[in-house]
């Protein structure tokens, strides 16, 4: 009896964990920064609010970032594994394909430019249990080609988003 109630349980679980890791987060929709919860708005040139559009579709990802009265808009490619991001001076004019992938739940969004140094961003976005609020963690390396004794060529970041109704 005992033996039935396991085989029914590990069943049950078989069955069901295919559909949950097949299932990935969508991150479509306004969503407006929370400036208290944010390591960005604490920068001496922040520019607020911030306010980011998303469109997901399952092979491509825009992100439009509206900020001072400007606005900014990025489209990746949603590839199945991370990909080597590569720039040439030409790039920065025009911007290359970036890419984006899925690391479990998580949306990686990674950006490479010359301005004039290459510049690597990663964007690592994950959205809470029910789904109204987004976590961008962020790190820049700025590849300068030089070192400095005690300072750094990177920083990172996390920023909080609440979704618009």
């Amino acid at each position: 009896m005992v033996r039935a109630v396991l085989i029914v349980l590990l069943a049950g679980v078989v069955v069901t964990y295919p559909a949950r890791a097949q299932s990935k987060p969508d991150f479509s929709g306004t969503w407006t920064m929370d400036e208290a919860r944010s390591e960005s708005s604490h920068y001496p040139d922040f520019v607020g609010p911030v306010i980011v559009v998303i469109t997901q579709t399952p092979t491509e990802l825009t992100v439009e970032t509206k900020r001072g009265g400007t606005t900014s808009s990025l489209v990746y490619r949603i590839v199945d594994a991370p990909r080597a991001q590569t720039a040439t001076p030409a790039d920065a004019k025009v911007g290359p394909p970036f890419n984006s992938y899925w690391n479990g739940s998580s949306l990686v969004s990674e950006t490479v430019q010359n301005v004039p140094y290459t510049v690597r961003n990663k964007e690592v976005r994950t959205l809470s249990d029910d789904g109204r609020e987004m976590t961008v963690e962020t790190t820049m390396i700025v590849e300068h080609g030089y070192t400095l004794s005690g300072t750094q060529n990177y920083g990172t970041g996390m920023d909080h988003y609440r979704k618009r109704p």
